[in-house]
């Protein structure tokens, strides 16, 4: 079994960006068997393309803004727009807080309830020097049959994100909080601009003044959209400017970024064609000193931090939209199922929307002195729901690689945006690289940050909030991975001894490891499922000692495991567990077992457990310290679950 990192270590840059280990107990994606190859210059490659600062939504908003400012009589309703999404800033930012108060309280009452069970049951260090030392193997009881249908209550049901849900507590277009010296963003404010519907027809009066539209200011959502299609209709009459290359009244009263910039570039075209509302060089550069991160403004570390943040971000979403472009040219040629294109791109419209935003949250963050700036709000919004649509990514990559590979003739025939054979499986990673690339930039700022700062908590919740999401990611591939694992283990094993698999809820973990329950160790392969602890061992037939002989001859690369038939050696039902402890101290077992049996490198976790007719401990070794916390931490969590149900069962029969 290949080491687990820890999850600063399992990124980097390029497509190698993550690792994974052969055994499922510290599963994460395993990026190496997708990262492409061949004879390829990497000048060709699409993905190497630089992204601009001008494509950001941000910037896009500023400079048209700039250039509105130049219509006479806008400036008013400019103002409006401005107070308007001010108001909206504000109300986002008690929505979130109050959500996030919500999630806290949730947090420390649950976090309580552990604390007082697990310090009552878990950690009492007093085990009985008497204890029935009954070797694991023993400990067997007999259950109804199980069948392989059983398999299919482990696949997690389908998860459907929306634009909606994801951005869930959302009024602007800038995730999460602004800072108290930024009153609002400029994207929302050009939204709320173009909602009024009169300064459309100001701007159509700009240009065409011989076909003037009536200037109807009014709160009512139907006159504005009256106006809003007044101008419509006067563009394509007057200007010449066919409706594909305008946008519907749907558009201007959508919270969608790709309706939004679909307004933004029909405006821009309309302004075009006047000279007098085009922007000088000298504008453009006030725009880029005044509004965005310029090397002027970087002078430090954490301002460093935050360009590589930025930066990286606008590169992010370039990225997200080429794979837009590129579904909806895969989709357009019509050789590949939609079932086939929602597997390898799920929920990307949503998570571009998304990223969208978060990238205006973070540019108008940027803006303000260090010790105001809410970054860490920004990301502790984004793991409470948005980033969970990075979900279906994590757990369809395997799936979405052999489709690559199954299709990738029909995959070149549909578009050559995207190279089939080098390209596709390096952006398909993509957004899994990015979210764990989060944690390590949020690290660097909070590490660049005074704590004596207003926002320093924020900051420092934001990064625990990333990690806890990239957990959460590798739990979530590492249960489908479990699926076939499942499936693979009912046939392995020679002889269930009638145990229903189904009863025992999800398999979590799983490994082959050194189980020590007497004077002498010995290796198991062991599954953890949410309710017990199977152990098993390998039965080597006559046959296959001779293909391992002849292979190790061969100095050739054989798996051992591969269909090798498993025996039922031993179980620990979860409920049992009394006693889980990380360290090397083994005396608490048998005389005979001493620390010093261990060689230093250890990694090693002592389980005691108590039935109805015996009672035993036994220590199991890994490979690693951070395979051996992740099997400690589900052990203590399933362990308090199900001595809270078993309380919860004896008290309802009391009551009864």
């Amino acid at each position: 079994m290949s080491s687990h990192k820890s999850l600063s270590s399992r990124v980097s840059s390029g497509a190698k960006g993550l690792t994974s280990s052969n055994s499922n107990s510290a599963s994460t994606i395993n990026i190496s068997k997708i990262s492409p190859s061949g004879p390829i210059g990497a000048a060709s490659l699409i993905m190497n393309q630089k992204a601009s600062s001008e494509n950001s939504l941000f910037h896009i908003c500023i400079t048209l803004r700039k250039r509105l400012e130049k219509v006479n009589g806008l400036k008013p309703y400019l103002n409006l727009a401005y107070s308007t999404a001010e108001y909206s800033s504000d109300k986002q930012a008690d929505a979130i807080t109050a959500s996030q108060h919500n999630r806290d309280s949730l947090r420390k009452s649950t976090n309580s309830s552990y604390s007082n069970f697990s310090s009552s049951s878990l950690t009492n260090t007093n085990t009985n020097t008497n204890t029935n030392t009954n070797s694991i193997t023993n400990s067997i009881t007999i259950n109804s049959a199980t069948t392989i249908n059983t398999i299919n209550s482990q696949q997690s049901s389908p998860l459907d994100f929306t634009i909606q849900s994801i951005n869930h507590n959302l009024t602007t277009f800038a995730a999460g909080i602004l800072p108290a010296t930024i009153s609002c963003d400029p994207v929302t404010q050009i939204w709320k601009l173009f909602q009024q519907g009169a300064p459309l027809c100001l701007i159509f009066n700009s240009i065409k003044p011989d076909h003037p539209l009536p200037i109807v200011s009014a709160d009512d959502i139907k006159i504005c959209k009256r106006s809003v299609y007044d101008f419509l209709s006067a563009c394509q009459m007057f200007l010449d400017l066919k409706a594909e290359n305008l946008f519907t009244i749907s558009n201007v009263f959508s919270e969608n970024t790709d309706d939004l910039l679909t307004v933004i570039n029909s405006i821009n075209k309309v302004l075009d064609l006047n000279p007098n509302f085009s922007l000088s060089d000298s504008e453009k550069k006030d725009i880029i000193l005044k509004n965005l991160n310029s090397s002027k403004n970087i002078n430090d570390s954490r301002s460093r931090i935050i360009l590589e943040l930025i930066e990286t971000e606008r590169k992010y979403i370039f990225d997200l939209e080429i794979l837009v472009n590129y579904r909806n040219q895969l989709l357009h040629a019509d050789l590949i199922t939609s079932e086939s294109l929602h597997l390898l791109f799920p929920n990307l419209n949503e998570i571009l929307d998304f990223q969208r935003r978060l990238l205006v949250g973070i540019e108008a963050n940027s803006l303000a002195p260090a010790k105001y700036q809410r970054i860490g709000a920004i990301f502790l919004y984004a793991s409470s729901i948005p980033f969970k649509a990075y979900e279906p990514w994590s757990i369809g990559q395997p799936a979405a690689i052999e489709l690559i590979n199954d299709q990738q003739e029909n995959l070149q025939k549909s578009s050559s945006l995207i190279n089939a054979s080098y390209e596709l499986q390096s952006f398909l990673i993509k957004p899994i690289q990015r979210l764990l690339k989060y944690p390590l930039l949020l690290e660097g700022i909070l590490k660049h940050s005074d704590p004596a700062w207003p926002t320093y908590s924020e900051v420092t919740s934001g990064l625990e909030a990333l990690k806890g999401t990239a957990r959460d990611i590798n739990d979530a591939h590492r249960k489908s991975e479990n699926v076939k694992v499942l499936a693979d283990l009912y046939t392995r094993v020679a002889d269930w001894r009638g145990y229903e698999l189904k009863s025992f809820g999800d398999l979590l973990f799983h490994s082959k490891l050194g189980v020590r329950d007497s004077d002498t160790e010995k290796e198991f392969f062991v599954y953890l499922f949410e309710k017990i602890i199977f152990f098993f061992k390998e039965i080597i037939t006559t046959q296959k000692k001779s293909s391992i002989n002849l292979a190790k001859k061969k100095n050739a690369n054989y798996n051992q495991n591969t269909l090798s038939k498993l025996e039922l050696k031993g179980r620990i039902f979860i409920a049992n567990i009394t006693y889980i402890n990380p360290s090397k101290n083994a005396s608490t077992l048998t005389s005979t077992l001493e620390e010093n049996d261990y060689p230093t490198n250890s990694h090693l976790l002592t389980i005691s457990w108590s039935g109805l007719r015996d009672q035993g401990s036994f220590i199991m070794r890994f490979k690693t310290d951070e395979q051996r916390n992740l099997w400690e931490q589900c052990l203590r969590n399933l362990s308090v679950k199900q001595h809270e149900e078993i309380l919860m069962s004896d008290a309802s029969q009391n009551s009864n």
